[in-house]
């Protein structure tokens, strides 16, 4: 492929991803402008403030947990890759590739993870990438399965549920078919290898291999899994302890789909923490549960003042601090250097 050819399917894709983000916004600049009138603000206002203060307690308590397991979580494929990162390391590098990836298009945030293990912990491009590809895919899919699940828990009988749940567990083991999948591709050639492009793509390809690696770890699958439903279930216990603090009655089964639902909308929407889907969508689902349209939007606002936000400052700490300890060992081999 000519240069003239590229540049002519560079500007395609960035347009065709300027489009689809513009879309999204109008589509859910328009849920939020329904949603708007019909909250009534001064209702909101006082759902937020009489919330009970002793769930909002727990509810930010739940914080710190989190932030663990998103370490742990990675450390099993960071292992699994054949690399064992110091804690100074891996903390602050996942919870800034995690915030980063609710702030940017498609997560594209994520790969600061991918760099700062690189800068730090002289992992390569192709495992930082594939550590990447591999929590993001599989905690979306996790996540779009098990809401369907509690959706119909939800929304059927007892008997119906319990079969979709039952119909359902193979799809929960289908991650371990990936790859089978990946090895079934057409191998491509790089064109000797020494071509621009062919270098730019060798982590990519490289880190294809990788995700393969991890995906055929079924030891692996099963304890990432493990932890990430446990960050699911950390996640919705927040939003049951926030909604609990402003209505009395909250069904812990509604609270997840809830969580699940409005998680996958602001993913979609590509917007920065899916600000305004996530929202919306979150106090509609409320709504239908038996919440008033004030009470939901009074939950989704706390859940922003209670996890959100203090994410956000963690992140920001944890990029100084990387920053600063980048800034030190430039220095400390710019002295060894020297001497």
């Amino acid at each position: 492929m000519d240069d003239a050819a590229r540049h002519s399917t560079g500007v395609a894709t960035l347009i065709r991803s300027h489009t689809l983000r513009a879309v999204n916004i109008a589509v859910f600049a328009i849920l939020a402008a329904l949603l708007y009138h019909q909250v009534d603000l001064g209702a909101l206002r006082e759902a937020v403030r009489d919330a009970d203060l002793r769930f909002v307690a727990g509810a930010f308590a739940l914080d710190l947990p989190v932030a663990a397991l998103f370490a742990l979580r990675s450390r099993f494929v960071l292992l699994r890759l054949g690399h064992r990162v110091e804690a100074r390391i891996l903390v602050p590098a996942m919870i800034l590739g995690n915030v980063a990836g609710s702030l940017t298009p498609a997560s594209a945030g994520e790969l600061l993870r991918a760099a700062a293990l690189r800068s730090h912990a002289n992992i390569p491009a192709a495992d930082g990438i594939a550590l990447v590809v591999f929590e993001r895919g599989l905690s979306v899919y996790l996540l779009a399965l098990g809401t369907g699940v509690g959706a119909a828990f939800v929304t059927l009988s007892s008997g119906a549920a319990l079969a979709v749940a039952a119909a359902s567990l193979p799809l929960f083991g289908a991650p371990a078919l990936v790859p089978s999948l990946l090895r079934a591709l057409p191998a491509r050639g790089d064109g000797g290898g020494t071509s621009r492009v062919a270098r730019a793509l060798r982590p990519l390809r490289d880190a294809t291999g990788q995700v393969g690696v991890v995906m055929g770890d079924r030891s692996l699958l099963i304890r990432w899994s493990a932890v990430t439903a446990l960050l699911f279930g950390i996640f919705t216990l927040q939003i049951w302890l926030l909604s609990r603090s402003i209505a009395d009655s909250v069904d812990p089964t509604e609270v997840w789909v809830a969580f699940g639902a409005s998680q996958l909308a602001g993913i979609a929407s590509l917007l920065p923490f899916g600000l305004g889907a996530m929202d919306g969508s979150l106090a509609a689902i409320l709504r239908k549960f038996g919440l008033t349209i004030e009470q939901g939007a009074a939950t989704a606002v706390l859940f922003r003042l209670v996890v959100t936000i203090p994410y956000g400052i963690i992140a920001l700490v944890c990029y100084l601090y990387l920053q600063r300890l980048g800034a030190r060992e430039r220095r400390n081999g710019a002295d060894a250097q020297a001497h």
